[in-house]
């Protein structure tokens, strides 16, 4: 990825992807491209993302307990007592979506509480500022005061005596904090859709954060939702990101209510301990609510667009837990079960107005409208052969040339741009006749993805139009060639037959880097939309024969869009 996003950053890149452009529009076929294309240029470009690998980072370390004393509790018992701190710590830490339940272990008859705290991210950058606030929170004194409130609260409410006795005046007295910070690679599946929420509606609020806090509560409703059905486990990590949309049902909405467009509020991992969503060791009842009844509609509906992603060490858990989590999200019942969630995790706003825009909410309906698995690779192996192409006097460098055209023919005619590539070796058969070998490799968010375009590419070929096609522009392109043997070597080249070979597939993991490039000089009069969907795949091309030029021989495929 630093390949990349450093070749894309070199204004000789820059520059290669113009001649490219210009290139590429001469020999187009499209009416109007050549000349609305012939003076194109890069003037700049401004990359705006870069999305890596996605990571698990888990942070160890250990809090100091007095008050608290294990030895005459048996293993149920103590299990409940680690259960209860696990909570208390999730509790008390910042909000972070993608933070899985805290592990526990007691040592010194509870003295000690060793914890791993894992959290999730799509790159190592994106999991940082979540990590460091979870870090800086873990060793402030107001969190073990906390921590020590959720203990002695929930273990009152315990209904084991021992349980209860044990936990009544625990308290949490120092951290320290482990250096050894684990991140490791994750593979990840996502799944999205939208689920209908009645009696609410965020434009009641008065202030954006309590919107942002609406929001959050219905994010931990369903993650905990999933991890009470075991979806949150050593092997998985969960994320659950949601934002509000418009009412599906305006017929629903009050008449008065003005049009509105969707509401689409980005979230991000908290980076400020000071804005975590904690159960504090009081609450004020003088605080006025900041939605007034009368302001309230009497009937709202609003969308609320979730995303679920599964963070998983390899590939079958990562798609086996995607999968049972879109079973899970099927069931009718599932529905009644969120919103108790969402009503019971409002009562614990310190703003009233949270718990009273919240108090009547009803889920009513929930569509997944799509999901993403585990990037893979599918390579696809065949060969051509070849009539009426002599290459026995030809040198080793006219030869590579030769190969080239075929493996540009191939791109051009079977319009292999985007996330796959194909490259080409030639040999002779017993009979003494050219044969043209390939390899092409198709990257996809899925395996089905992947799977299906391979599998049409592989129809193709065996169409006599295709491999006419293809002969006709291997014909076009030697003839272009400064070379007067590789002319005479290609004039006639016909192709035969088409034979397939085996195919594969490979779990791959994906980096992304997006961007924008200023492209100066292009034809004023507006494309049609085959003008508009040729320079397009030009520029596609273009960009990434200039970066496969940058990454030499590195492992990994491109997809340019």
């Amino acid at each position: 990825m630093v390949r990349v996003t450093s070749g894309l950053a070199d204004n000789s890149v820059l520059d290669g992807v113009t001649n490219k452009i210009q290139e590429e529009a001469e020999e187009s076929d499209v009416d109007g491209i050549s000349d609305a294309m012939s003076d194109t240029s890069i003037d700049g470009n401004d990359q705006a993302a870069i999305h890596g690998v996605p990571v698990e980072v888990t942070i160890p370390g250990t809090f100091s307990i007095d008050n608290l004393d294990t030895s005459t509790l048996d293993d149920p018992e103590k299990k409940a007592v680690e259960t209860i701190i696990e909570e208390a710590i999730g509790t008390c830490l910042p909000y972070d979506q993608n933070r899985g339940p805290a592990s526990v272990s007691l040592f010194n008859n509870g003295q000690i509480v060793s914890h791993a705290i894992r959290t999730f991210g799509d790159s190592s950058d994106e999991a940082k500022p979540a990590s460091n606030a979870l870090q800086e929170a873990l060793t402030k004194a107001e969190t073990r005061s906390c921590i020590t409130h959720e203990v002695q609260e929930s273990g009152g409410a315990s209904a084991n005596d021992d349980v209860k006795n044990a936990l009544s005046s625990t308290t949490a007295t120092s951290h320290n904090l482990d250096p050894d910070i684990k991140e490791e690679p994750r593979t990840k599946a996502v799944i999205k859709g939208k689920i209908t929420l009645d009696n609410f509606d965020p434009r009641s609020f008065t202030r954006p954060e309590q919107e942002d806090e609406a929001r959050k509560i219905i994010e931990k409703a369903i993650k905990k939702e999933l991890e009470s059905q075991g979806f949150e486990s050593e092997r998985l990590g969960l994320g659950v990101d949601v934002t509000f949309g418009p009412s599906p049902s305006p017929s629903k909405a009050p008449s008065s209510s003005p049009s509105r467009a969707p509401v689409r509020i980005t979230s991000h991992p908290t980076v400020s301990p000071n804005t975590s969503q904690t159960d504090p060791p009081s609450r004020s009842p003088t605080k006025s609510p900041s939605v007034s009844p009368s302001s309230k509609p009497t009937i709202q509906s609003v969308e609320v667009h979730y995303e679920v992603t599964v963070y998983a060490k390899t590939q079958e858990d990562a798609s086996g837990g995607i999968a049972d989590i879109s079973e899970d999200l099927s069931k009718p019942d599932i529905l009644p079960t969120i919103t108790d969630r969402i009503q019971e995790e409002a009562q614990k706003s310190d703003d009233p107005g949270i718990a009273d825009a919240l108090e009547n909410v009803s889920v009513t309906d929930n569509t997944q409208t799509s999901s993403e698995g585990v990037p893979v690779e599918v390579n696809v192996s065949g060969s051509l052969e070849v009539s009426d192409l002599d290459m026995s006097s030809l040198t080793d460098l006219e030869k590579a040339e030769v190969k080239g055209y075929f493996e540009e023919a191939l791109e051009d005619v079977l319009s292999i741009l985007s996330c796959a590539n194909i490259e080409a070796s030639i040999s002779t058969d017993s009979n003494g006749r050219v044969v043209i070998n390939y390899v092409y490799a198709k990257f996809g968010e899925t395996s089905a993805d992947a799977n299906a375009v391979a599998d049409t590419l592989i129809s193709a070929l065996f169409k006599s139009s295709t491999l006419s096609a293809i002969a006709n522009r291997v014909q076009a392109l030697g003839q272009s060639s400064s070379n007067q043997n590789v002319r005479d070597a290609t004039a006639s080249a016909s192709i035969d037959s088409h034979t397939a070979g085996a195919k594969q597939e490979a779990v791959k993991t994906k980096a992304k880097v997006k961007g924008k490039a200023s492209v100066g000089n292009v034809g004023a009069t507006p494309f049609t939309d085959e003008q508009d969907q040729e320079s397009k795949k030009i520029v596609e091309k273009a960009i990434k024969t200039a970066l496969t030029a940058v990454k030499g021989q590195v492992n990994y495929g491109l997809c340019v869009r």
